[in-house]
């Protein structure tokens, strides 16, 4: 995860339109879900990431 001094640079860039905005819980499911399909089969895992790439636009 970003630091603070990070995400208070994109949350200034954002404010001025020199960023677009974004979920800021993204990038948690992003680290989630990858944690949770790591190690798992490849026919359980990839029906998920399928999933995902029609449901947030491809996290991964």
């Amino acid at each position: 995860m970003p630091g603070k001094a990070t995400e208070h640079l994109r949350a200034l860039l954002q404010h001025h339109g020199l960023l677009p905005h974004r979920d800021p819980y993204l990038p948690r499911f992003e680290q989630w879900i990858d944690a949770k399909l790591d190690g798992l089969p490849d026919e359980v895992r990839q029906p998920v990431q399928h999933f995902d790439e029609g449901a947030c636009g491809g996290c991964w």
